[in-house]
């Protein structure tokens, strides 16, 4: 379950951290358009800033317009370099957020399932105690030829027990699911839940010739 689960938060880090990445580098296009035709504009009003203001005798038009676009790409360059400098900090500081909301998100599916294949391994367990017991009456007496009426009827009375015994656990049981899945659990007494235990089994432990005391405080 643990590998389920860890697969699972891998899984949604790795969506979030897709679309984590989708929206910075769509954002970083959009910044780096606006900002690319920003350089072109600034080195061209600066390049007609020094031609009107020197004219043509002291500027070399091709040598100007050289040193105007190797500026602008080394702006350019020095632009995706930070814009990619920016977007693997956010990439890789929102990948170990996208890791905790991941496990954060999943946390209480992985105690929901917990929580029903605990309360399925005690429900199965407490289903098989009478239905075993039953199993064991029934075979012993089928196995005894000179099985007589009373025997039998005690044999029906013990599994009608058993049955009766069934049938308010899984009442228990059904009410305790819908008290899980409601999130609203009851206080227990638990003095008068082992009375009850106790004096369930009493015939059994009469039975066999034994003695539960109980030591209630």
């Amino acid at each position: 379950m643990n590998k389920i689960f860890s697969t699972a938060i891998v899984r949604m880090t790795v969506l979030y951290v897709g679309v984590l990445a989708f929206v910075c580098i769509l954002f970083s296009g959009f910044i780096y358009g606006a900002a690319s035709n920003e350089i072109d504009r600034t080195g061209m009003r600066q390049a007609i800033g020094f031609h009107n203001m020197l004219g043509n005798f002291f500027v070399d038009e091709s040598e100007s317009e050289r040193l105007r676009v190797r500026e602008s790409l080394d702006a350019k360059r020095r632009l995706r370099v930070n814009l990619f400098l920016v977007n693997l900090a956010v990439i890789g500081g929102g990948a170990v957020m996208c890791y905790f909301f991941a496990k954060k998100t999943l946390e209480p599916v992985e105690e929901s399932v917990r929580a029903q294949e605990r309360f399925t391994s005690d429900a199965s367990h407490e289903l098989r105690t009478p239905l075993a017991s039953m199993k064991t009456e029934i075979e012993v007496a089928l196995r005894d030829p000179q099985l007589s009426i009373a025997e039998a009827k005690d044999l029906l009375s013990s599994n009608l027990e058993e049955v009766n015994t069934l049938h308010v656990l899984t009442e228990n049981l059904l009410l305790l699911a819908r008290n899980r899945e409601l999130g609203e659990m009851r206080s227990t007494d638990i003095a008068r839940l082992l009375k009850s235990t106790a004096k369930k089994y009493e015939p059994a432990l009469k039975k066999a010739s034994m003695k539960l005391t109980l030591d209630i405080h």
